[in-house]
């Protein structure tokens, strides 16, 4: 299934067991469709919602719906969060919230779980070829872990010259073999191919480590790496630093040239309500 969306770390899409939604995911997008095939192969009702987002629309389409397994981006837990929702009372049915597209932060995975009851799951997942990786039911949540590969899949954490390596160490998540969800080339860019697929391994552009227990922690994409002064920092872990701040609302870091380090982090910061910066 041809795509040109290898920038992204996951789309928004919608899977479950007994139905399930999605905003921004139209019919069109590869990601959300191949999630359609999978939930629909084990009998599952499919919910896809391809409106622009809106906290209010999309809590009565899982209303009226009764959905009982959501997958959508951070940014929409948040929006819904927002608006004040009573979740569970909402949505009496529901059994499991999933989160892609973005890095799910720590600060809004406790606040479902203290506000509302219901346990954020991260999972990582890419047009290129559907979901990698997840947290599962049984598993615990621990911020910043994706949880483990996804069944019939073997990932790894490999280094630039395409070896494996130790639990512990930093490298890119890469997808060995040829798995049916892998597409199979990206329409009219034979480089943009050659170089996400080389010698086996299906190449993601996350960077991740792979925990003693076999867990996959995400760290960032390969091509947002900050390094200043020879140190490589990945904008997640600032963000998730700045962002646990009770004033900070949102935080986005990113590289700022300096004529001594090659660059240094600058961090945005949008402040909380009531919140007065100085």
């Amino acid at each position: 299934c041809p795509t040109n969306s290898s920038s992204e770390r996951g789309r928004n899409e919608a899977t479950g067991s007994a139905a399930a939604t999605s905003s921004d995911a139209g019919s069109d997008d590869p990601g959300s469709t191949g999630s359609a095939s999978r939930s629909w192969s084990v009998g599952a009702g499919v919910v896809i919602d391809d409106r622009a987002f809106d906290p209010e629309q999309g809590l009565d389409l899982l209303q009226r719906l009764a959905v009982t397994v959501l997958c959508q981006p951070p940014t929409e837990y948040r929006a819904i969060g927002k608006a004040g929702a009573n979740l569970p009372g909402a949505l009496p049915r529901l059994r499991h919230a999933v989160s892609t597209g973005e890095a799910l932060e720590a600060g809004l995975v406790e606040d479902y779980r203290d506000g509302a009851g219901i346990t954020l799951r991260d999972g990582l997942t890419q047009a290129e070829c559907g979901p990698l990786a997840g947290t599962l039911p049984r598993m615990p949540v621990r911020p910043g872990v994706l949880g483990v590969a996804a069944p019939g899949h073997d990932v790894s954490v490999i280094d630039a010259s395409g070896y494996v390596v130790e639990a512990g160490e930093e490298g890119e998540l890469a997808l060995l073999g040829r798995p049916p969800t892998l597409f199979t080339e990206y329409l009219g860019a034979p480089e943009a191919t050659a170089a996400a697929i080389r010698d086996r391994w299906y190449l993601t552009g996350d960077r991740c480590v792979r925990e003693e227990d076999g867990s996959i922690r995400y760290l960032g994409r390969t091509d947002d790496v900050i390094v200043s002064a020879g140190r490589r920092i990945g904008p997640v872990e600032v963000e998730a630093a700045v962002g646990s701040h009770p004033l900070v609302e949102e935080v986005a870091a990113v590289a700022s040239p300096d004529a001594d380090r090659g660059a240094v982090v600058k961090a945005f910061v949008t402040l909380a309500p009531g919140a007065a910066p100085g």
